[in-house]
């Protein structure tokens, strides 16, 4: 098929989708303000959207919004009539969906990200400019894909009115994630600065008020005075820097700043190594999407605690997950020392997990299922 893409460039699902869709022999169409993939490739092309400068009679910021909106989907349309793609897929339904529903543009998928949505409701946003755009991108799509019930539900309550609509994670791939020896990882270990001996807890996701770093640092510091040689790794990306600035400032009022290692955005290859050489792996965010960070995690057969949300729900019940109150700082230190105390129990909490992502999470099945989607919505 030719697939007309719609994303923004910079997110790592926007990049990941597009290459799973190349490697499955598809023709991709990218179209944003920056190319996510720079180098050429067979079957794939990149098209920047135009910017057009504001008249001078544009003066108020109501106007502003109306000529960027209506710009940018004349442009869309004129890229799609000159193309003629066999579906357009948005991916993160905001400004993008929105403008694509302007121009009438068919077959269109949307699929949520989960905080696009989530966001909404978070700020109470009913009847604000932003709500009716998403509103008017979901009432026109042909079909939408979230990894979550609750984001689907929340599309619904959106939109006014049922929509054509299934759940599609994204997946991983299961021949990068997956269990490797000690001798693999030592290198890694070694660049890092860990210690020998001292065993690592790795706080995966993005640096951004809502996934609670803070609450980390706090059970961390916690745990440090027990007196147990262990390190807190923490992987920086999709930073906002004052959140960063104030989680540092944070590590040395609580004394434990030595006991930190910050690892920098890394290839995306050496991902699996880093979970891999972890004791155990936190996510507590207050408001999220189910993110492929318990995926790959339970592919490499690491223990993992997380908060447990609503949008989490159809996924941990289905295995064995530690879970653990938003915000709860006692709680997620009590967890993380059950886990570093190599609880037995626990053995086969981490089979089940594994099963479960080579069930759901297998890129390859994910895919089967979109491109399943994509033949509904052209016929």
């Amino acid at each position: 098929m030719h697939i007309m893409l719609i994303a923004p460039s910079r997110a790592t699902h926007s990049q990941r989708l597009l290459q799973m869709l190349l490697d499955d022999g598809h023709s991709v169409t990218f179209i944003d303000y920056q190319n996510p993939q720079p180098e050429s490739a067979d079957r794939y092309t990149f098209i920047e959207l135009s910017k057009h400068p504001l008249p001078r009679w544009v003066r108020t910021n109501y106007l502003r919004i109306v000529w960027k909106n209506w710009t940018v989907a004349l442009n869309l349309r004129r890229v799609w009539k000159k193309i003629q793609p066999d579906v357009v897929h948005v991916v993160d339904i905001e400004k993008r969906a929105y403008r694509c529903a302007l121009a009438r543009i068919h077959p269109l998928i949307l699929t949520s990200f989960g905080s696009d949505i989530n966001d909404l409701f978070e700020k109470d946003d009913q009847g604000s400019r932003q709500w009716k755009e998403v509103a008017r991108a979901l009432q026109t799509a042909d079909h939408i894909t979230a990894d979550s019930y609750q984001v689907l539900e929340r599309c619904e309550f959106i939109a006014g009115r049922f929509l054509n609509k299934s759940l599609f994670y994204f997946g991983i791939d299961l021949e990068l994630f997956k269990p490797r020896n000690v001798g693999e990882t030592q290198a890694l270990r070694s660049k890092l600065g860990i210690p020998s001996g001292a065993k690592v807890i790795l706080s995966a996701r993005r640096f951004i008020p809502k996934m609670r770093q803070d609450i980390v640092l706090r059970a961390f510091a916690e745990i440090l005075k027990c007196n147990l040689k262990v390190v807190l790794v923490y992987r920086r990306f999709g930073v906002l820097v004052e959140y960063e600035d104030e989680l540092r400032v944070l590590a040395k009022q609580l004394g434990i700043a030595n006991q930190i290692i910050w690892v920098d955005e890394m290839d995306y290859e050496q991902i699996p190594l880093l979970y891999n050489l972890a004791n155990v792996i936190v996510n507590v965010p207050e408001q999220d999407g189910l993110p492929v960070t318990l995926f790959e995690a339970s592919a490499c057969m690491k223990p993992v605690i997380t908060t447990d949300l609503p949008a989490y729900q159809e996924f941990l019940s289905a295995g064995e997950y530690i879970r653990v109150p938003v915000g709860d700082v006692a709680k997620l230190a009590e967890a993380i020392k059950l886990v570093l105390a190599d609880n037995k129990s626990l053995i086969e909490q981490l089979g089940k997990n594994y099963e479960l992502v080579l069930k759901t999470a297998n890129q390859k099945k994910c895919l089967s299922g979109l491109n399943l989607i994509y033949s509904q919505a052209i016929g």
